[in-house]
């Protein structure tokens, strides 16, 4: 399975942390974001955690709160 956005396009990024895609279910499958390395990891939707969220957006070079690359 490949893990895709709201609109049906593929998830492209790389940065998983070691465990990979987990064998939930694809309703179940949600994303967070490990703040200590930066990785994305796979969390059921349904667990009571504190979590941000993971957004597309349009590539910009001034989308980080006035921070550029």
């Amino acid at each position: 399975d490949t893990m895709r956005w709201l609109n049906e396009n593929p998830v492209t990024y790389t940065n998983w942390e070691s465990t990979g895609l987990s064998d939930l279910l694809p309703t179940e499958t949600c994303v967070a974001l490990q703040g200590n390395t930066g990785k994305w990891e796979n969390v059921s939707c349904s667990d009571d955690v504190e979590n941000g969220v993971v957004c597309e957006a349009a590539q910009s070079e001034s989308s980080c709160l006035g921070y550029t690359k």
